[in-house]
């Protein structure tokens, strides 16, 4: 396990784009402990964060537009019967499709800073055919906020990281 973190650590703006152009795809991986853990090395002064803080919302904007591509060629009957399969149902559709009707653009520029949310709102905006280049206009702009936020975070618990670590390692 050690071995996996350090190499993480030495290739992470690579990892970091990789893990949030996954989890923005839909594949549920916690895209928020890289960001803290990247924090922690900008703490460290082994990264920069607005490096960081770039790659990680065009790490993110990569995977929403697939996701956003891949529905709205598809379909909404499509993404339900493969949906399933990432715990996506009806109901969470019709009320993903409900929010970005009422807020339209706006929905995904908030909606990127919403975990969960963040994932899938691509999938209505592809279905509802929103405009490719203003979907990657609000993707972008609000995964920097949330990118930024976190690496920040984790910035600021970076004395406390080894008490984190202990409490870890002692569950």
């Amino acid at each position: 396990m050690t071995h996996l973190v350090e190499s993480f650590r030495d290739h992470f703006y690579i990892g970091l784009y990789l893990l949030l152009l996954i989890d923005t795809m839909g594949l549920p991986i916690p895209s928020e402990l890289p960001l803290l853990y990247g924090g922690y090395l900008i703490w460290q002064h082994k990264i920069s964060i607005v490096p960081a803080g770039f790659i990680a919302a065009a790490g993110a904007l990569t995977g929403s537009l697939i996701a956003y591509a891949i529905s709205r060629k598809v379909g909404r009957a499509v993404v339900l019967r493969w949906g399933r399969r990432v715990f996506i149902t009806e109901e969470h559709l019709h009320r993903s499709e409900l929010w970005f009707e009422k807020r339209g653009p706006a929905a995904v520029f908030v909606c990127r800073m919403i975990p969960l949310a963040r994932t899938l709102i691509s999938i209505p905006a592809g279905i509802a055919e929103m405009e490719p280049i203003r979907f990657a206009i609000y993707s972008f702009a609000g995964s920097l906020p949330w990118a930024f936020a976190l690496l920040g975070a984790g910035w600021a618990l970076g004395s406390s990281y080894k008490k984190v670590q202990h409490s870890f390692t002692l569950a």
